[in-house]
């Protein structure tokens, strides 16, 4: 994990861990990995969107993932083993006819919002 643990980023390996932990987990026991809910502050949103736009960016991706004790590294014991959402921006893929997005691995993907069960207050879904 990134030592400012503030940031939401991730490195791109820890994002891949996550995103295979989910996949596998996922078919195995889906119920004990339950997330109703990820919660982002505003000012993270706001620098995901200011990064989009400056890497010319056309989209953002969103992965399924899921905490594995490395990936929770600095947060609560809780998050082992949650289910959670990572985001990646997307480019435009060069050479293709339809429009196809490639991920923009040049940067961290962005994660760490606060998740539900734990953090549910407000939640009205």
């Amino acid at each position: 994990m990134n030592d400012d643990k503030n940031t939401g980023t991730i490195p791109v390996e820890v994002a891949r861990q996550m995103v295979d932990a989910y996949t596998q987990y996922s078919k195995e026991c889906p119920a004990e990995a339950y997330t109703k809910a990820v919660w982002f502050p505003l000012e993270q949103i706001e620098r995901i969107y200011n990064s989009l736009k400056e890497r010319n960016s056309d989209g953002l991706r969103v992965y399924f993932g899921q905490y594995t004790k490395e990936a929770a590294a600095g947060l609560p014991d809780y998050y082992i083993g949650r289910n959670t959402v990572i985001f990646v921006p997307t480019t435009k893929a060069k050479g293709y006819g339809d429009p196809i997005h490639d991920d923009d691995l040049g940067t961290d993907p962005e994660n760490k919002g606060e998740i539900c069960p734990q953090a549910c207050d407000g939640t009205a879904l």
